[in-house]
């Protein structure tokens, strides 16, 4: 497993913001069309069979909510690839490191400008401490 330093997770930071603005937009018009496909009686997932007898238009809104639900996938999909955990789609992730010898994850949530959180293994975002010693982060040199 991948583990970060804070200067690998905060070169990453730029990466994160722009692909979850992107995620989060797709997100946004995903429920979107959701909705008014529901207000229609569809309650079809995501990448089922569009049948050729629909209306255009309504043909037309369930592949774009599936171009959307697509972009989400592959915009988190490129996060993970990089071995960066995602907790939350809308931009909540955690990167595996350690803390004076313990596996512990640093924490960035969409908006934040830099890594300046972390948390032990269990107890998530809601035991999210603020770095105040760097240098007990230990650096990844062979990932």
């Amino acid at each position: 497993m991948r583990t970060f330093s804070i200067e690998e997770a905060n070169r990453l930071v730029p990466f994160l913001q722009h692909t979850f603005e992107e995620v989060r937009a797709a997100m946004v018009l995903a429920a979107q069309l959701t909705e008014q496909l529901a207000a229609r009686g569809d309650a079809s997932p995501p990448g089922a069979i569009v049948p050729e007898e629909l209306p255009a238009d309504h043909r037309q809104m369930r592949e774009a909510r599936d171009e959307a639900v697509q972009r989400i996938r592959e915009g988190i999909g490129s996060v993970l690839e990089q071995g960066i955990e995602v907790k939350r789609p809308d931009g909540l992730v955690d990167f595996p490191t350690r803390r004076s010898g313990r596996p512990v994850h640093l924490c960035w949530r969409f908006g934040e400008t830099s890594i300046s959180h972390w948390h032990e293994l269990a107890e998530g975002f809601g035991g999210r401490r603020a770095i105040e010693n760097p240098g007990r982060f230990e650096q990844a040199f062979l990932n």
